[in-house]
């Protein structure tokens, strides 16, 4: 593995064999005495990885907030975060061409200006709206990146962020920014409300803000927005505020009231109230409502369980019934979610509604993305597991078509398909991992056909004729295998 540079402070990943992806940060760098070569002293976001409070036979090596939430790890096992630039390459430009030619060898796939076909497609800089979540952002691109003067909506949820001098870095790059979703990045707290200063106002006319879950403190979340003129729409929940204040620029804000939490009461007391607060289906002592005649309720468009113990997906099962939904504030930390998936993931993909999930929106890529990863990884659960989740697989594959199988690959699979047009029929080797839009263009380029009109379907046998209908799919989502007729359509 090649290392990374690390400095005290950072926001880490760890890679151990078998577990998912651990996070934390990098509060210690160095050796450890009694053992070999150089550590590091992690404080974990899960803080049940955790050994110690950073102090070893009676060194003090670092010190973590809670008990026993640190511990160290070989350097060679720690990674760092990546630039955006790298990030945005890595998700919106992969390089499927030359994966197909390195595994091809002699024996390479036909393929005919398929850069042309795919180049608006993978050219990042023509992208309205950037997706990042769940990957490892921690600091802006390379100087010499060009600006993506086309993105007005930057999705950043859940990366390696903390320092706000990268944040404002980054939004430089994207003069036209106008959504701004910094949720579930471990952002670093200020003391005081003029503490950035000495950094220039944010000119991209960023006028809404996500920073749930990002652990600020109100003078934190005060001092950022000084640097956010244009912002008209704050989000803050799950920052344990216990008031909040934005002094001279509380004008401008079209705030949603915030919940009562637990033992303390959020105050946004001098924020202006919206009036469709009073649509609100608020039900703050609910214990439980599986099985519920929700139809009785007249067209609820806005829900809040916040507060509730609600943790069956029975529960969000009823609530799918309310066909006007589309904003809910529900308790996410109480339900589990299977298979590597995260539970806003997959409240999204079983509610279809949906338009903001707990103060944080969910866009259009967002919802897509989270209703595939949906049909894959819970059509492979235990029966037992998947039972409360039937009906929305169901739905879900009706639209995304049936979930990718999971195999053990050894390098490229390639697989030989029968191509038919008119009784014509022609054999080829392709890799499973191309999509449909490629082979479209195969197809074409083999009976001389304009890409644009041809139309695929896979045929099995005993079964009828599915059509290949999500063009950026690979050939692996529709199980096609070795030995099947390609029927096209032009």
């Amino acid at each position: 593995m090649a290392e990374t540079t690390l400095e005290v402070g950072d926001r880490i990943f760890v890679n151990f064999a078998g577990e998912p992806e651990q996070r934390g940060f990098l509060r210690y760098l160095g050796p450890v005495d009694g053992q070999k070569g150089t550590w590091c002293g992690i404080e974990w976001d899960d803080v049940t990885r955790g050994k110690h409070n950073g102090t070893v036979n009676g060194r003090d090596y670092f010190r973590t907030r809670e008990p026993k939430a640190g511990s160290f790890v070989k350097r060679e096992l720690v990674s760092g975060g990546k630039n955006l630039f790298s990030q945005i390459e890595e998700r919106y430009a992969v390089d499927e061409d030359n994966e197909e030619n390195e595994f091809m060898g002699s024996r390479m796939v036909e393929k005919v200006g398929m850069q042309k076909v795919h180049q608006k497609q993978r050219d990042i800089f023509r992208l309205k709206m950037i997706v990042l979540d769940g990957m490892r952002v921690a600091k802006p691109p390379p100087l010499s990146t060009p600006l993506f003067s086309c993105c007005s909506e930057l999705n950043l949820h859940n990366n390696l962020l903390h320092r706000w001098k990268d944040v404002f870095d980054i939004v430089n790059y994207f003069p036209n920014l106008r959504e701004l979703i910094l949720r579930q990045n471990a952002m670093e707290n200020v003391d005081r409300v003029d503490a950035f200063a000495d950094y220039p106002d944010v000119k991209a006319p960023v006028f809404h803000l996500v920073l749930n879950y990002c652990g600020v403190s109100e003078t934190t979340i005060t001092a950022v927005l000084s640097k956010f003129p244009a912002v008209t729409d704050l989000y803050a929940s799950g920052n344990c505020l216990t008031s909040f204040n934005p002094g001279g620029i509380t004008k401008k804000f079209q705030a949603r009231r915030p919940r009562a939490q637990s033992d303390h009461q959020l105050r946004f007391d001098r924020l202006g109230k919206r009036d469709y607060w009073a649509r609100f289906l608020e039900l703050d002592e609910l214990p439980r409502f599986g099985g519920c005649a929700f139809r009785t309720i007249s067209k609820p468009e806005n829900a809040v369980f916040e507060g509730n113990p609600l943790n069956e997906w029975s529960a969000i099962n009823a609530l799918s019934s309310l066909k006007s939904l589309s904003t809910l504030f529900i308790s996410s930390a109480n339900f589990t979610a299977e298979n590597g998936m995260d539970v806003r993931e997959v409240l999204i993909a079983k509610l279809p509604t949906i338009t903001m999930l707990n103060r944080g929106d969910v866009s259009v890529v967002e919802r897509r993305s989270a209703e595939m990863r949906f049909v894959n990884r819970y059509s492979q659960l235990a029966e037992a597991l998947k039972a409360p989740h039937e009906a929305d697989l169901k739905r879900l594959i009706a639209i995304h078509g049936e979930p990718i199988k999971e195999t053990v690959k050894k390098g490229i699979s390639v697989i030989r398909v029968k191509l038919i047009y008119e009784g014509k029929m022609v054999e080829r080797p392709v890799p499973a991992s191309i999509t449909v839009a490629k082979l479209q263009e195969i197809a074409a380029r083999v009976f001389s056909l304009d890409p644009s009109g041809v139309t695929l379907f896979v045929e099995k046998e005993g079964r009828t004729p599915d059509e290949l209908s999500i063009l950026a799919r690979q050939l692996s989502f529709y199980s096609i295998e070795a030995g099947d007729t390609i029927r096209i359509d032009a």
